[in-house]
């Protein structure tokens, strides 16, 4: 198979230089790229080489390059492989001004208050607000310690992988275009009450003017509901009330109690935390509470409240 040649592709103003030299370069400011194109008559796929090592993970005609160093591109066509194809330095000019951009992260949770032990999912969007391409991004969601990690949602552009070591999701997009933006979703578990404050930062290879859209933190209000499972209504004060603590962060709420046979024995929409269970004889009974969260979705407890009368006060 003849040896390969390479063809110069290139955009965002940059310029190249191939005369003169022992071998073609190409000149990109810092931030910058340049697209090599590889052409060769019957090759299936291609191999590439920076400073004589593959580059792992492409295998097309053209190669996005925004490195240093030498490149190189092997033709191959099923056990066939060409000749490596002559040399092109890409060298980035210090003299030349950085390409600049302006990405800008925004962060939001699925819901501003959860019960403990419930999931909330997160939405990062990055966008690239300025007029150039935007390479090498790297962006991070740190964990706070009450929150579990679940997953990654699909689909998603690029790559994202979580470290429990850092208890840290990095996402690496790839290239964002000018006035393009890119989405993540991820899910987690609130393990501990009170507020979860979780924090988003990105950054690219260029030089990003304005740093304060950088960064975002969304926060929720972790919250616990305690249900007593029994109650003592003998008029000391203490105790005398079917007490649902936290219930008052949810003032839409209905509690239903059932006797022993099913039978509904009391019933409250926007319950206040303040039946004494009447008159009914000491015993254990059914209940069901049923709140309706931030999201509209009414979520239900069930268990067994006992009403014991022993030691009333006269």
């Amino acid at each position: 198979m003849p040896k390969p040649f390479l063809i110069f592709c290139l955009f965002l103003g940059l310029a190249f230089n191939s005369h003169g030299q022992d071998r073609s370069t190409a000149h990109i400011v810092h931030g910058g790229s340049v697209t090599l194109h590889a052409h060769a008559e019957g090759a299936l796929s291609f191999l590439w080489f920076k400073d004589g090592e593959p580059v792992n993970g492409f295998h097309e005609e053209r190669l996005l390059v925004s490195e240093a160093g030498i490149y190189n591109v092997m033709a191959l066509n099923g056990g066939c492989e060409s000749e490596l194809s002559d040399p092109v330095e890409v060298i980035i000019d210090p003299a030349a001004p950085d390409k600049l951009v302006d990405l800008q992260i925004s962060k939001k949770a699925s819901q501003p208050m959860v019960l403990l032990g419930s999931t909330i999912d997160y939405q990062l969007v990055v966008l690239n607000n300025s007029e150039h391409t935007a390479t090498g991004i790297t962006v991070r969601d740190i964990l706070p310690p009450n929150l579990q990690f679940k997953e990654v949602l699909s689909p998603y552009t690029g790559m994202a992988n979580y470290s429990p070591s850092t208890r840290e999701v990095v996402w690496t997009p790839g290239d964002l275009p000018a006035g393009k933006s890119e989405e993540l979703r991820i899910r987690t578990t609130a393990n501990e009450q009170g507020k979860v404050e979780n924090y988003a930062e990105v950054e690219a290879i260029q030089t990003d003017p304005d740093v304060s859209n950088n960064s975002a933190t969304a926060t929720t209000d972790v919250v616990a509901l305690r249900i007593p499972n029994i109650f003592t209504p003998n008029g000391d004060g203490v105790n005398d009330f079917f007490e649902i603590v936290g219930l008052n962060l949810f003032p839409e709420n209905e509690l239903y109690v059932f006797n022993r046979w099913g039978a509904e024995i009391y019933h409250k929409k926007n319950y206040q935390s303040d039946w004494d269970g009447h008159s009914l004889n000491e015993a254990t009974y059914y209940y069901v509470l049923r709140i309706r969260m931030e999201n509209d979705n009414w979520k239900s407890f069930k268990g067994y409240i006992t009403i014991k009368r022993s030691d009333r006060v006269n």
